[in-house]
């Protein structure tokens, strides 16, 4: 090669090089930043007045659920989490305005005057969170124990220029605002005003303090009955307005309980105490919900033959997810669909004593003996006996809450 030749080539050679390393340079720089994070949000402040943090209005997609028909006998028995609406959709939010200043100015001067007085009687604040898209301020005091009085503790609600406070219980686990998983405001009522919760988990039990705010005349009420799964709501029948799942019959299991809780995240007033119960959802209120229910029961019969087939079949042994064994004894799941098609078949309009066939069949060769099932813990209950029989009779003495239309 000419010499020319071997000097053009060896500056090409370097020139490439040079980009190569630059682009793994470049490359590596990417993989090692870390992604940009959003900020949760402030959850209390230090001291008075009000603080103008505003609360989140996004609401991000629920995650998808599958048809009721799908998961059979291969699902886990999980309590509270089958009590879930597949159908229907969950309603957007309209575009919130956030309060005027005169409005802030004068919320502000209440929550002063108040403090005030309330740190006169001895108490201090340990938290507060604002609500100031309303606005609307919640602070919880501490009158410290001192010789013989014990320690107190109280919230103010400052709602506008509305004010109220009340004691609360011995216990560090106060209310806080309830960032859920859809966002700080959710749609209960269905007519322009949207709620958010003051929540507080103690142990095993959840309470929450519904909120409902009025955007036209900006007042806030309280909301009279908090939904047990408030992040769960669906327009199931399409007339713009939510409907929110609910046990509409339950069974429990004497004596025994599942070893898992169901998780807080998205739970209100309820207690997570690990009672093993066979639920059959439903909406919680009348309205014309006959496609919902005939949905479901066409599910429920789909589900039921699903195990039948699974039961027929001499080569079957057991099935296993989570922590429980389904089995001929431990028919946990021919007890679910049983009671789904006897519920649905009452709220469309049958007779018990036609429902009770199908559950019977449903029901056939399957034993309801907890026994037999791993995953469960005794708390006092006899567990070779045959609970099927008593959930029969639970099941005929049951009466629809709704009317399905």
């Amino acid at each position: 090669m000419p010499l020319a030749d071997r000097a053009f080539m060896s500056r090409m050679n370097r020139v490439l090089a040079c980009v190569l390393i630059a682009t793994l340079i470049a490359c590596s720089k990417k993989k090692t930043e870390a992604p940009a994070v959003t900020p949760p949000p402030v959850a209390s402040t230090p001291a008075p007045p009000a603080s103008t943090s505003s609360m989140a209005a996004s609401q991000p997609a629920p995650s998808a659920t599958p048809d009721a028909g799908d998961d059979a006998i291969e699902s886990d028995f999980t309590l509270h989490e089958d009590l879930v609406l597949a159908e229907g959709k969950p309603l957007p939010l309209p575009k919130i305005t956030p309060a005027g200043k005169e409005a802030i100015t004068a919320h502000a001067a209440a929550i002063q005057t108040k403090f005030e007085e309330i740190v006169r009687a001895g108490f201090k604040q340990v938290k507060r969170f604002n609500a100031s898209w309303i606005p609307a301020t919640y602070i919880v005091f501490e009158k410290p124990a001192k010789n013989e009085d014990p320690a107190q503790w109280k919230m103010l609600e400052v709602e506008g220029e509305w004010t109220n406070e009340f004691e609360l219980p011995d216990t560090h686990n106060f209310y806080d605002l309830w960032n859920t998983p859809r966002g700080y405001f959710i749609d209960v009522t269905g007519d322009d005003r949207l709620t958010y919760f003051l929540r507080r988990v103690d142990g095993a039990q959840i309470d929450c303090l519904g909120k409902v705010w009025n955007m036209n005349t900006g007042k806030v009420e309280g909301l009279k009955e908090v939904p047990e799964f408030v992040t769960r709501a669906r327009d199931v029948d399409g007339d713009g307005k939510q409907e929110f799942p609910t046990a509409i019959f339950a069974y429990e299991l004497a004596g025994f309980i599942h070893q898992s809780q169901p998780p807080a995240e998205t739970l209100c007033d309820v207690k997570r105490e690990g009672k093993l119960t066979i639920d059959v959802v439903g909406v919680d209120r009348d309205g014309a919900f006959k496609a919902f229910y005939e949905k479901r029961l066409k599910a429920a019969k789909a589900r039921a033959a699903k195990i039948r087939k699974w039961a027929d079949d001499p080569k079957a042994g057991k099935r296993k997810k989570g922590d429980l064994r389904f089995t001929h004894e431990c028919a946990l799941d021919a007890a679910q669909a049983a009671a789904e098609v006897f519920a649905y078949d009452r709220l469309l309009g049958t007779g018990a004593d036609t429902a009770i066939v199908d559950a019977d069949a449903a029901m056939k060769g399957f034993a309801l003996k907890p026994s037999a099932c791993e995953g469960l813990e005794n708390k006092g209950g006899d567990a070779s006996r045959d609970q099927w029989p008593d959930m029969r009779t639970a099941l005929l003495s049951w009466k629809p809450p709704h009317e399905a239309h």
